[in-house]
């Protein structure tokens, strides 16, 4: 085995490479300014070749190469290529879908359209970030927020309208299915909030499927099933506790009426007041006012006891039209007559209200009305006059009514007092 040692070798003109014919087998690294011509057979140690001349194809191995310039050349690879950038509009590439999104906007929410391929960017659906919006601008169009399920039983969820401070869940409206779990086709809406420190939320209102309102049945976790009872209001608990449902109290609590069930006619005397109501069994049967009754059928008195019709004590029991009360308060006292009245002219009828406050020993005027007869003709007159009485001693307190004329006694002057004519009593406090 021969062996040659030299620094350079160059060819006999000292010019130029010298060449090798039959080939050069290297053992260990070759390191050359330009490799020129293909190369082949197995180059798994090469790092960077930083220019490549000719055909470098027939490289194998795992070759590190960096191209600096490919120029109009092409690069075919396979495998991946990494590239600080790349460059065109990739019109050419092949394999790869491209989607179109139509109408798109800033801030637009995109949806699917039903193509491949295509996105729609919806024009009245919006989000910023901040502010999430529907928007309809036709006169008839209109946004819904749809949210279906299926729940098996009664006040199962349907779903959620939530707010949420800093993660914590403190209000919702809970929409819940009603009881008819055949049709499934009622709800409830569950108004919740959270106390400060329960750390869950609890139905504070409900509204029923009949449009009836639902407070807690109990303390804090229990359902807005209460329905309160028929006339009960809501009571306001205050800045720091829940309404409840209660019964009012005051109001009209006591209502009756006294009227005539049929027309009473008589005759007026010079001087005397004629006392409604007092019966026909009196001194002079000419001059009997009738009676007052209770209409029947109309629910009155509404208390069950109501306005008393008493006879005077110091007469006897044949002169009626004394009203007591059943309980202290103040009543509104309403005198409606309906009078027909014929006799001389220029006369004046008075029908006057009075209240006695120590069991009829006296009697004081609190109202009158005044109706002028021009004509001696029959005429009919309507009286009225409202006054409020405030009882305290329910023993002792009593109303009447009367009416006088300043006819004489043989005159002829005569009343009739109509049908229906009534007094109405009301309590209203």
């Amino acid at each position: 085995m021969s062996k040659v040692q030299v620094d350079t070798i160059v060819d006999k003109d000292d010019v130029s490479a010298p060449t090798f014919s039959k080939g050069a087998i290297v053992t260990g690294v070759c390191t050359a300014t330009t490799f020129v011509g293909a190369l082949t057979g197995n180059a798994d140690t090469a790092t960077t070749a930083t220019t490549a001349s000719g055909n470098a194809g027939g490289l194998t191995g795992t070759p590190s190469i960096t191209v600096t310039d490919v120029g109009a050349n092409d690069v075919n690879a396979t495998g991946i290529i990494t590239a600080t950038s790349f460059a065109g509009d990739g019109s050419a590439l092949t394999g790869i879908t491209q989607t179109t999104i139509n109408n798109n906007a800033n801030n637009l929410l995109i949806t699917g359209s039903g193509t491949a391929n295509t996105l729609e960017a919806e024009s009245q659906l919006t989000y910023d970030g901040t502010n999430f919006q529907l928007k309809k601008t036709g006169s008839s169009d209109y946004n819904e927020i749809i949210q279906d399920a299926n729940p098996s039983s009664e006040n199962g969820t349907l779903g959620y309208l939530s707010g949420y401070w800093n993660t914590a869940r403190v209000a919702d409206i809970r929409f819940a299915a009603g009881d008819d779990t055949s049709n499934k086709d009622n709800a409830h809406i569950c108004f919740r909030t959270t106390n400060a420190g329960s750390g869950s939320v609890t139905d504070r209102l409900r509204i029923g499927h009949l449009g009836q309102l639902g407070l807690p049945v109990g303390p804090v976790g229990t359902a807005a099933t209460d329905w309160g009872s028929s006339g009960q209001v809501f009571t306001s608990g205050g800045s720091s506790a829940a309404p409840s449902w209660a019964t009012p109290s005051g109001g009209l609590s006591v209502v009756d009426q006294w009227h005539y069930a049929a027309d009473c006619s008589t005759r007026y005397v010079s001087g005397n007041s004629l006392w409604l109501g007092e019966g026909t069994a009196n001194s002079s049967g000419e001059r009997s006012t009738g009676d007052f009754t209770r209409p029947s059928g109309q629910g009155l008195p509404t208390d069950g006891t109501g306005i008393s019709n008493t006879a005077d004590s110091s007469s006897g029991s044949d002169r009626y039209g004394w009203f007591k009360f059943p309980a202290t308060g103040v009543y509104k006292v309403d005198l409606n007559l309906h009078v027909d009245r014929w006799g001389h002219a220029n006369k004046t009828n008075t029908y006057r209200t009075w209240v006695s406050t120590d069991g009829g020993g006296s009697f004081t005027q609190i109202a009158e009305a005044l109706v002028y007869l021009d004509h001696p003709e029959s005429i009919r007159m309507l009286c009225q006059h409202t006054n409020f009485v405030n009882v305290t001693d329910t023993s002792n307190d009593i109303v009447k009514f009367t009416c006088e004329t300043g006819e004489g006694d043989n005159d002829g002057a005569k009343m009739t007092v109509k049908k229906y004519s009534n007094a109405t009593f009301m309590k209203v406090n």
